[in-house]
């Protein structure tokens, strides 16, 4: 359930990628400097978009940049950001990606999956130190969302709406006066990517009988619409929560502007390939 929230680099100007590079390039360092060099792994498009959100709305977008060189990319120096909002990227990336680990060991008996949340489980007791509210609605959803599977009910609404409250807590970093606009904004992120993991897997879980709340919607022959305009509700209300929020562009750090290409059309990617691809199937098989 990882990687949705991502950006059509094509469609950036030369001071967006910078930005971009920053936070992403920011996020992953901070995963290396807290949890070591094997945590990289656990970087994902998706809080490196939590941590530029934050900095962009609580001004630290320019706090503190350099240029390094890093072992990936060893040849040219890329802009990094370091501030609070990259290193709690950094962190949820790991808290996130520890409950993801353990639902993959559980549901689908990987153990390599075991390992890497075994492994990961001595950071545990410290995010829940620092952040209590964020470490309780993850675990809430890991436990809510594995009894709704067990019920068998097909309820994409009710599912959607668990991954949704788990990434208001997300986005939410401090209780102040932008909490209850980021609760929203992360809300209707959460249901998008739930609703896009479900797409991604839909042919998956049907051939392994696995849980998955769109496989009724799938014998409607009107799917593809449906799914098309349920992912786009979601958006359409982030994105209003998102244009309330005091965010503008300076003249060296365009991250209103990175923001929105984000939104409004990088979101997209991920969906029209697995679109594409499925029609391409679908056109293979008719013939």
């Amino acid at each position: 359930m990882f990687g949705y929230i991502t950006v059509d680099r094509r469609q950036l100007s030369p001071k967006e990628r910078e930005c971009y590079q920053a936070g992403y390039c920011g996020v992953c360092h901070a995963l290396q400097q807290r949890y070591g060099a094997r945590a990289r792994l656990l970087l994902s498009f998706d809080m490196s978009f939590v941590a530029l959100l934050l900095s962009a709305l609580y001004e630290e977008s320019a706090g503190s940049r350099e240029e390094q060189r890093c072992p990936l990319h060893p040849l040219k120096t890329r802009p990094r950001q370091r501030n609070a909002f990259v290193d709690y990227g950094a962190d949820m990336s790991l808290l996130l990606r520890y409950y993801s680990f353990l639902d993959q060991w559980r549901d689908e008996g990987k153990q390599g999956a075991r390992r890497m949340a075994a492994g990961l489980s001595r950071q545990l007791p410290r995010l829940e130190t620092l952040y209590p509210r964020q470490f309780r609605a993850a675990a809430d959803y890991v436990q809510q969302l594995s009894a709704l599977e067990a019920s068998g009910r097909s309820e994409l609404e009710e599912a959607a709406n668990l991954t949704g409250q788990m990434m208001a807590e997300i986005l939410c970093f401090r209780e102040d006066i932008w909490a209850p606009l980021l609760r929203r904004l992360g809300f209707f992120l959460g249901k998008f990517i739930y609703i896009m993991d479900a797409y991604e897997d839909l042919e998956r879980d049907r051939k392994k009988a696995s849980y998955n709340p769109l496989l009724l919607l799938s014998e409607q022959v009107d799917f593809e619409d449906r799914c098309q305009e349920i992912l786009g509700d979601m958006l359409a209300e982030a994105s209003r929560a998102f244009e309330q929020l005091p965010i503008v562009d300076q003249p060296e750090q365009p991250l209103a502007s990175l923001l929105r290409k984000v939104l409004y059309s990088g979101v997209w990617m991920r969906y029209g390939q697995i679109h594409r691809l499925r029609c391409r199937k679908k056109q293979r098989q008719q013939a």
